[in-house]
């Protein structure tokens, strides 16, 4: 896999374990990119092979960069390290697609199937999406799309290879009919072992897009990959949702839900794994009961349920907006009186709903502090804030902001940071204080919070072949959950050239 000449793979990932990298791999799905084994046995997603000539690479990466084909951290190599590739995007099965534009009807033939789109007025100039199929010059099947007809109702028919079983790629007709963050729904025609075609109802899914077709298992055939709905706007608005992966196969003439089978394990783990990859951007995820909804349940399905649900108990937001509610007089909330409705606290309604959907079956394994949440006590006054100017000494503190986070990073790293070298794993607080000042010499001492993000310094470290380091900073990342926080002091004093400043790490 070593490249010579122009040839560059780019690393946009690197992680300890396959599972991790490619769920790195998939966050950048757009860059089409692979999953390798280098010889330290770390594992890196990596795009290419890209042809740069000299000079260009940063300019490439750039390119990349604001494409968000990759990440700010990106960098090339030839893989002299690389040995095998162990991932690539599961291949789709689809055969054929059909475009219909609502207005004019279309048609293509596929072997002995004639497959039409075209429409079915309801009256006021709305219409139903139809697709008709004609299968050895008999009538096969007729889908319709009676719900939410337009003007202009198009629609898409796609040959899928779903049912290993059946004689023919499965129809797949979709309709996505508009409107905010709703929604595409799914009918699949399949001709069955028998001889019979029948015509199956996919679930109504979000946005404009419907299932993913994955052919997780190398075997020709492709499952139907899509998210579990019933969180979205469950504990946080639609963006803020984060909602565990659902996986189904086609048998026959029924969609059966698979994802809890045993060899669909990796898959649901780096499915996980990606919504912790998106987490890791910064600490706002993990405060936040959209995504924690989410990631316990997606944990629970891959056997981590009773550590995740540690972790959202020490992190939920107790102050959300999003909340359900309870009726004390155990009425339906819909017909509960105003004065008699409760809200419920995050861990509580979770618990409720991961029962209800069918993620846990013994609820006395995730226990609740309390059901309803305390209210919060109101302070009598409020003091009130006065902006003030920022100290001419505190500021020459914040003014090196850059220059710490390096700083920090080197230390983290045991090592100066190479030409070009991203430190963006380091964020600092906007919190900093002024400690000292001393007027003899101009020294001013100051202090800051900082968090650095573990893993993405681990995955460098490896890559440089430094794995004593690397192995000791993922024995803190196990500890810390990959992310250390805390609070460091540093110095800034000028030297003898003018308008140059010193700035050390105080121990």
């Amino acid at each position: 896999m070593s490249l010579g000449g122009d040839q560059f793979w780019v690393v946009l990932v690197s992680r300890q374990d396959a599972d991790h990298a490619i769920a790195g791999a998939q966050r950048y799905a757009a860059a089409k990119p692979i999953v390798v084994r280098s010889a330290n046995g770390w594992f890196a997603a990596v795009s290419g092979p890209h042809t740069i000539r000299s000079g260009l690479g940063r300019q490439f990466l750039e390119a990349q960069i604001k494409e968000q084909r990759a990440p700010k951290d990106a960098y090339l190599t030839k893989g002299a390290n690389f040995v095998e590739s162990v991932w690539a995007q599961p291949a789709s099965n689809i055969e054929d697609t059909l475009q219909y534009d609502g207005e004019h009807d279309a048609a293509f033939r596929k072997d002995d199937l004639e497959i039409k789109l075209t429409r079915h007025s309801v009256g006021d100039g709305e219409a139903d999406a139809v697709a008709i199929g004609t299968y050895k010059g008999k009538p096969a099947f007729n889908m319709e799309f009676t719900e939410n007809p337009t003007d202009t109702p198009a629609s898409q028919v796609q040959l899928v290879r779903l049912d290993p079983n059946s004689p023919m790629p499965q129809v797949v007709f979709t309709y996505f009919w508009k409107g905010a963050h709703c929604c595409t729904i799914t009918k699949i025609a399949t001709l069955t072992k028998e001889g019979t075609w029948h015509v199956v109802d996919g679930d109504t899914i979000d946005g404009d897009g419907g299932y993913q077709f994955e052919d997780l298992e190398n075997k020709g055939f492709s499952y139907l990959i899509s998210i579990d709905q019933s969180f979205l706007y469950a504990f946080d608005s639609y963006a803020g949702s984060y909602s565990p992966s659902r996986i189904h196969q086609l048998s026959g003439d029924t969609l059966v839900d698979v994802a809890t089978d045993a060899k669909f394990q990796h898959t649901l783990l780096q499915s996980l794994y990606l919504q912790e990859e998106y987490a890791g951007d910064g600490d706002d995820s993990w405060h936040s009961n959209g995504f924690l909804a989410g990631w316990v349940a997606s944990s629970i399905l891959v056997g981590r349920g009773d550590a995740a649900w540690s972790k959202m108990l020490a992190s939920y937001d107790h102050q959300s907006d999003f909340s359900q509610e309870k009726c004390t007089t155990n009425a339906p909330i819909d017909k509960c009186p105003d004065d008699k409705k409760v809200k419920l606290a995050f861990p509580a309604a979770l618990r409720a709903f991961l029962a209800e959907h069918g993620y846990i079956s013994d609820i006395s394994r995730f226990s609740v502090p309390y059901e309803v949440e305390p209210a919060s006590p109101t302070p009598l006054s409020q003091p009130a804030v006065i902006a003030k100017p920022i100290n001419s000494n505190l500021k020459a503190c914040v003014d090196q902001s850059d220059l710490v986070r390096k700083l920090i990073y080197q230390t983290f790293a045991d090592r100066k940071t190479y030409a070009g070298e991203s430190y963006e794993s380091v964020s600092l607080h906007n919190d900093a204080t002024l400690e000292g000042y001393d007027a003899n010499i101009g020294k001013v001492t100051c202090a800051v919070t900082y968090e650095i993000i573990l893993t993405k310094l681990i995955g460098r470290l490896a890559e440089d072949g430094n794995f004593r380091r690397a192995e000791a900073l993922n024995r803190l990342s196990r500890r810390s959950g990959g992310v250390v926080s805390t609070r460091v002091r540093f110095t800034v004093k000028p030297t003898a050239t003018p308008g140059n400043v010193f700035v050390e790490l105080m121990q």
